[in-house]
């Protein structure tokens, strides 16, 4: 392979035709890798075995209720299958009487009831253990007795993989009220119903007049924070992360076709397409690159060197030229007049010197491109000489890659 080496050649030693060795006659050379791959891959069955037969996959989609039936899964002791979400009513005093499993919640015991989508804010669940005392015994006692198994909702919930999660409810309003300068120095109506003291006057977004007069402006307004009672800092905390979490989910299940043609088809379609490339026509992409690469050099010198004028006086005559014609037309009505009528060779010898007199102050003082021709010129000229460096050093290159050595026929 020209100056890179000399194992491609056949000499005493290496017999072979030189070139990439043949499809046929190829094989694997790091075993040892692929032993360990296939070791990988054995476990990674092994551990999925496992799972299947130890565990049950449904239980990341699925969760449990008070009863240790599974919501949504036929023949459960649920007594409707379409009821596939989890409810917490209780989930403060079970956060409370658990408080020592936080930290692990795979452990926790909590008092689930199967619902079809998940209560908001002040909507009834009905406990349906209290009906069916033999397979929900732990089924709330002072809840079926005195209530009739009916739990009041008292945060809004969201779903986030079938478990209808509480999310703190905020509300408020706020006022937009100028501090600098006061209502005083503004000539203002005074904002009264809050820190009167302060002298602030009340700003109002579509008044452009007010909006500039003001140059510090301030906020006031009433939050309210809806939680359950005897929500612990546990809950609260869960509450309010689960507010977060819960828009990254949505987010992610709205973008799953996205995902699933962008993140996994296309990389594992192209990845393949690529490796099929390597493989059959790893040489028919190389040259190409190499003559795109040859002929996207040549042409950005050419253009460095027609922008530098490397072309000599023919090309800039001719632009030239135009250049007058194009003024000669664009001239104002009284010169285009004046060259009409012009007949003699003294008056076209007038027009055309008073043209050269006007023109540079014209194009200078309507600061058109022209006036820094010069400096564009001479940055051409560097990057046309640097660019010309570059084709050469490239083509080199290639002369000796692909010329064949004379020190490597096998008598050195």
């Amino acid at each position: 392979m020209g100056c890179l080496g000399c194992e491609d050649q056949p000499n005493d030693k290496n017999d072979e035709e030189p070139g990439p060795t043949k499809p046929s006659e190829r094989g694997c050379t790091d075993v040892l890798c692929c032993c360990l791959m296939l070791l990988y891959w054995v476990g990674m069955l092994g551990i999925f075995g496992l799972a299947l037969t130890f565990g049950n996959p449904y239980s990341v989609v699925y969760g449990k209720d008070y009863g240790g039936f599974r919501c949504g899964i036929p023949g459960e002791g649920v007594p409707d299958p379409t009821l596939s979400k989890i409810y917490y009513p209780q989930l403060s005093a079970d956060l409370a009487r658990q408080s020592d499993l936080i930290e692990t919640p795979w452990k926790l015991h909590l008092y689930g009831l199967c619902v079809e989508t998940c209560p908001q804010q002040g909507e009834v669940v009905t406990d349906y253990g209290c009906s069916r005392p033999t397979l929900y015994p732990q089924a709330s006692k002072s809840k079926c007795t005195n209530s009739r198994g009916q739990w009041v909702t008292p945060l809004n919930t969201q779903n986030v993989l079938n478990r209808c999660m509480p999310v703190t409810s905020i509300e408020g309003n706020k006022t937009l009220l100028c501090s600098m300068p006061n209502c005083l120095q503004a000539k203002r109506p005074c904002y009264k119903a809050q820190y009167a003291e302060r002298n602030f006057w009340q700003l109002n977004p579509t008044d452009t007049g007010a909006m500039s007069q003001c140059v510090t402006q301030v906020q006031i307004g009433t939050t309210l924070q809806y939680d359950a009672a005897g929500a612990g800092p546990a809950e609260a905390k869960l509450a309010q992360s689960m507010t977060g979490l819960n828009q990254v989910v949505f987010a992610i299940m709205e973008s799953k076709i996205a995902i699933a043609v962008f993140g996994i088809a296309a990389p594992l379609v192209l990845g393949f397409f690529f490796i099929f490339l390597m493989r059959w026509a790893a040489g028919p992409i190389v040259y190409l690159g190499i003559f795109v690469l040859m002929i996207t050099m040549f042409a950005a010198t050419l253009l460095c060197a027609f922008k530098a004028e490397f072309f000599g006086g023919y090309l800039s005559e001719m632009l030239a030229a135009q250049g007058n014609s194009t003024y000669v037309l664009s001239a104002t009505d009284q010169y285009r007049d004046l060259y009409d009528s012009v007949t003699s060779h003294a008056a076209v010898q007038t027009v055309s010197s008073y043209a050269e007199f006007i023109q540079p102050t014209a194009i200078c003082k309507g600061g058109l491109d022209s006036c820094g021709r010069e400096f564009d010129t001479q940055i051409y000229k560097i990057a046309t000489l640097a660019l010309m460096v570059l084709d050469f050093g490239y083509l080199a290159f290639i002369c000796l890659f692909f010329a064949p050595d004379q020190h490597c026929g096998g008598n050195h």
